[in-house]
């Protein structure tokens, strides 16, 4: 009978312990933890905001966040903690420093990401949470660390865009220098690229458009591209990139030249394109070739314009007076009489007084 009673009593101290047990591992762990960010891609002179989430109040907690200092630097908190930052690491400290207990149950940590960024660059915040009590200063078991919140930080990218220039007239069959420039204010990064160019011409029109590297390697643009064999990388800041080109066409007609650049590391995604019409030969000879009844349309009526011109000319020519109007003799029957008689009294009165 002591034997069974004994037995009895070490069986119901067991379950007591393990049931204490049990109840002690609930209290001192975090179930309810959670922590977020904001935002997973942030820009330069963005803030980001770390929130940690006890899912419990707690009276004493200590926090280590480490962070790249080369993209972020540090702000804010927005509780009463005691904060430490050696530039790799935030160190948090929040204890009870009276008899009157405080508690938290979160906390927002704000960070800003430098202005000089030109990359892409995959982050994050590693955050390892210890000394944890909570609101009846018991202890908590610290989370497994570190917590790693993952983030991108990233300039505002601006899409790429082709220029195709050169100067004056196209001939047929006529090599023509011009000049291919791709840019971006802005450009994401890409290791290998490279650079085509297709050409919807005129039926039976053939086009050749080709450059020379550095070691005076010759590239068709419209067969293997610019770029070499594996390409060429682009990006960052203020991205120019021009290309001399030699382009023949070996007809009159309008021409359509579209370029794009792909990531030859994902499978030719297009990175850009753009696409640009030209004209090959005088554009009035084309008129003149392509509406040719047009044309001779707008000959004669020029044809018809001159001749009226003359028409008109010869009329006023043959309505000028030819002779003098007969009045003008009418006035010599005048004048002479007078004349005559002027000159008789003159000859009398000078005789006159010769003889006086």
């Amino acid at each position: 009978m002591k034997k069974l009673l004994s037995i009895s009593i070490l069986l119901f101290f067991i379950l007591e312990v393990t049931s204490f047990a049990s109840l002690q591992t609930t209290i001192t762990n975090l179930n309810s933890l959670n922590i977020t960010l904001n935002k997973e891609i942030v820009h330069p002179n963005e803030e980001v905001i770390l929130n940690i989430d006890f899912g419990q109040n707690l009276s004493e907690f200590e926090i280590d966040i480490a962070y790249d200092k080369n993209l972020f630097e540090y702000i804010s908190v927005d509780n009463e903690a005691i904060i430490n930052n050696n530039g790799d690491v935030l160190t948090i400290i929040f204890q009870t420093m009276s008899s009157e207990v405080l508690t938290s149950n979160q906390i927002n940590l704000t960070f800003k990401a430098k202005n000089d960024i030109v990359t892409t660059n995959p982050t994050d915040f590693k955050v390892t949470l210890e000394s944890l009590k909570d609101e009846n200063l018991v202890d908590i078991a610290n989370p497994n660390s570190p917590i790693e919140k993952n983030l991108i930080v990233e300039p505002t990218y601006e899409d790429y865009k082709f220029d195709f220039l050169y100067e004056g007239t196209i001939s047929p069959n006529e090599e023509k220098e011009m000049k291919l420039v791709l840019k971006s204010g802005m450009g994401r990064n890409y290791s290998n690229t490279k650079i085509y160019a297709s050409v919807l011409n005129p039926e039976g029109a053939e086009v050749k458009l080709v450059a020379n590297d550095e070691e005076n390697m010759e590239y068709n643009f419209l067969e293997e591209g610019w770029g070499g064999q594996t390409g060429e990388p682009i990006g960052g800041k203020n991205v120019i990139k021009e290309m001399d080109l030699r382009g023949t066409f070996s007809k009159e007609g309008t021409y359509e030249i579209i370029f794009k650049v792909v990531d030859l590391n994902s499978s030719e995604y297009v990175i850009a394109t753009d696409t640009f019409e030209i004209e090959v030969g005088d554009k009035l000879e084309n008129i003149g070739k392509i509406g040719s009844a047009e044309v001779e349309s707008k000959n004669n009526e020029n044809n018809i314009v001159k001749n009226s011109t003359i028409s008109n000319i010869v009329t006023e020519e043959e309505s000028k007076p030819t002779e003098l109007p007969k009045a003008g003799i009418m006035i010599y029957y005048i004048i002479i009489p007078i004349a005559f008689f002027v000159t008789v009294i003159y000859v009398c009165l000078k005789k006159k007084d010769e003889e006086i």
